[in-house]
Formats: structure tokens, C-alpha cells, sequence
């Protein structure tokens, strides 16, 4: 049993030695002395050692390749940022014109638009002022020009937005109103068409009934017609007034407000066919020809008025299609 346990011993003790002489194996390098009768030096370089050398080696080329990659890539992305920042520059540059441009158009539109919707041009350039947030040159200290641009470009965006959000308001408020005046505009004859004639026209004219050698002023156009012949609104609106007789002359006779302070005035009837606060469209029927209030005959007294104003002349009303 103990003979076993030593052979056993002395088997691994051998593999181990082998081992380790195996394992501190290398290269051996003889060093002859040049002028001398001495013996080589035996060098052994043992193939761990070795190892760790070369991957040091290739460790600290690595290295040093990965860090000039790296510079290299951050010089090229300064580069290319240094590009784009140039092309940024330039677009905002052309930005900047474009803006400019376009503000000195919407300053002449909102010059135009003054006289429909601001009384005193101060007004408008205070509510500008009010709407555009003061930023002040001193506080900022830009690094660079870009940064400077950017600041004026802001600046000026923001005041033209402001002008080009005023200009679009009042200028759509504007064709709005047009177009409305051209829908509430009184258009063409208080009759159908082909019924009726003029009998007399707007301005001075001889006294009807000769009550006066001066004669007098005709405030609207008449229009001969059969008795009970249908009387039209000349423009969409709602009645305002409705009279049944009145002593001004008119007989009976309404009077239609259109919008803007546009009305007109349908006198001498012999019936009315609508009531106070009723709308009408163009064409619709209010009443009907007839001749009381001071009248020589059967005839419609037609009359525009712009406000509390006396009646306009109706003929160029009438002329319209």
C-alpha cells in the first residue's frame, strides 16, 4: 500500500516538473562575446513573457490608432458643423431679405388699411409694439455671428408676423365688407320687369300741385303703374318701419334697413304685404301700387338713403344689374 502511494506521488511530482519546465519554455538567444574567448550567454525568454510583451505592444498601437480615429472623426464632424452653420447661415441670410421684403409690403398694406380701421397711424404702431416682445441688444452676447443672425431674424419674424396677422385681418375684414355692400346694395327696378315707367325723376322739379311757383325738390324716382301692381325689395334686409297713413305725404309706405346704414323707401301704397321686423330677400313682394298720401295717381315713390340723410338720387341704383 505505501509503495503504491509513493509511486503515485513520484508519477505527478514527475508530470508537474514537465509541466512547468514546458510551460517556462521559450526562446533562447546566445550572446558571443565579439573580442573575447569567454563563453556564450545563454538568454531564455520565456514564452509568457513574450506574449505579454507583444499584446502590450499591440495594446498601446491600438490605443493610439483608436484616439487619432477619434480626433480625426471629431475634426471631420467640426468640419462638417462649421458647414452646415455656414449653409444655415446663408439660409437665414436669405430669410432674413425674404422677411424684410415682406414687411415692408405688409407696412404699405396696413397703410392702406389705416384710413378703414385705425383713426391715427400712432395707434397701430403702439398695438405693434405691445404685441412684439422687447428684447434687448446689451443682454445678449453672442459668440458668434450666426448667433447674432439668429437673434435679428427672430426679432424681425416676430414684428412681421404680428404686421402680416394684423394685415390679413383687417385685409379679409375688408373684402368682407365689399362683399357684403355688394349683396345689401340696392340693384335694378322695385317691379318685375317690363311693369311700370318713370314719371318722374330725382332733383328740382315743377310743383305737382301747382301750390308753388318755385317748385320743389323730388327726393326719390316715381314709377306709373296699374293700381295694385306688386311692389319688390330692391336688396335683402329687415323691415324697420311700416307705416299705415302718415301726414308727410307719403300715404302709406315702408322702409326697408339693409346694413350700413342703407335704406330704402316704398311710399303712395295701397297695401303692405309684409310687418315691422320681417326679413326680405331681393325680389320678394312688400306691397302693392296705389296712390294715397299726396299723389296725382297711381305711382310707386321710391327713395335710397344713406343714413338719416335725405334720399339719394336712385338712378344709378337702378342702373345696377
Amino acid at each position: 500500500m505505501r509503495e503504491k502511494i509513493r509511486k503515485f506521488l513520484q508519477n505527478h511530482l514527475h508530470l508537474w516538473n514537465r509541466r512547468r519546465e514546458k510551460a517556462w519554455a521559450g526562446l533562447s538567444i546566445l550572446v558571443f562575446p565579439e573580442m573575447s574567448s569567454a563563453p556564450p550567454v545563454r538568454l531564455r525568454i520565456n514564452y509568457y513573457i513574450l506574449f505579454f510583451v507583444v499584446a502590450l505592444i499591440v495594446s498601446v498601437v491600438l490605443s493610439g490608432a483608436v484616439l487619432w480615429l477619434g480626433r480625426q472623426f471629431e475634426t471631420v464632424q467640426s468640419v462638417s458643423s462649421i458647414e452646415r452653420r455656414k449653409v444655415m447661415l446663408s439660409n437665414f441670410h436669405v430669410l432674413l431679405d425674404e422677411k424684410r421684403v415682406l414687411l415692408k409690403r405688409s407696412r404699405e398694406q396696413i397703410e392702406s388699411f389705416r384710413d378703414l380701421s385705425w383713426k391715427d397711424a400712432r395707434d397701430l404702431e403702439d398695438y405693434i409694439e405691445s404685441q412684439i416682445t422687447p428684447q434687448s441688444v446689451q443682454d445678449v452676447t453672442p459668440a458668434s455671428r450666426l448667433e447674432q443672425d439668429l437673434i435679428t431674424l427672430k426679432s424681425l419674424s416676430q414684428e412681421s408676423d404680428v404686421v402680416l396677422g394684423t394685415a390679413a385681418h383687417h385685409g379679409l375684414h375688408m373684402i368682407w365688407n365689399r362683399a357684403y355692400l355688394n349683396w345689401i346694395i340696392p340693384r335694378g327696378r322695385p317691379m318685375m320687369p317690363g311693369v311700370g315707367s318713370i314719371s318722374s325723376g330725382y332733383g328740382g322739379r315743377k310743383d305737382p300741385f301747382g301750390r308753388s311757383t318755385e317748385g320743389d325738390f323730388h327726393t326719390g324716382v316715381d314709377f306709373a303703374a296699374a293700381p295694385g301692381t306688386p311692389i319688390i325689395a330692391t336688396a335683402p334686409g329687415m323691415v324697420m318701419q311700416t307705416v299705415g297713413e302718415s301726414r308727410s305725404g307719403y300715404g302709406i309706405y315702408v322702409r326697408l334697413h339693409h346694413g350700413f346704414g342703407i335704406s330704402t323707401l316704398y311710399a303712395h301704397c295701397s297695401e303692405l304685404a309684409v310687418k315691422e321686423g320681417q326679413r326680405v330677400d331681393r325680389g320678394d313682394v312688400i306691397a302693392y301700387v296705389g296712390a294715397t298720401g299726396s299723389a296725382t295717381g297711381h305711382h310707386l315713390h321710391y327713395e335710397v338713403r344713406f343714413g338719416s340723410n335725405r334720399g339719394r338720387n336712385p338712378a344709378p341704383f337702378i342702373s345696377l344689374k
